[in-house]
């Protein structure tokens, strides 16, 4: 699932409940943090959150990808960002 989430969201009187429910139901595969620029304020601002049903037989990741996108407007630091998520993705995609 790739939900579109407060950046805040693991903060706040709930968030062990989300936690639980994350740590139970799924693994979280990534966390990113959409630019700031793309936001009237910081109060506003969102992130992508990437979770995946656990499945039995499949290995979650490596490593979770939490990482900041850069603005859309800098087009070498987004290729930068492009190539590591590939990387990434290379290292941690599930196996069956």
């Amino acid at each position: 699932a790739f939900l579109v989430v407060p950046s805040n969201i693991f903060t706040g009187e709930h968030v062990k409940q989300l936690e639980k429910y994350i740590a139970t139901e799924t693994e979280m595969q990534a966390f990113l943090n959409l630019p700031p620029t793309l936001f009237k304020n910081e109060k506003a601002r969102k992130s992508i959150l990437i979770l995946q049903k656990k499945k039995s037989g499949e290995t979650k990741p490596v490593e979770v990808l939490l990482a900041n996108i850069p603005d859309f407007k800098n087009p070498s630091q987004f290729q930068g960002f492009m190539t590591e998520l590939n990387q990434w993705m290379d290292t941690n995609r599930p196996k069956k």
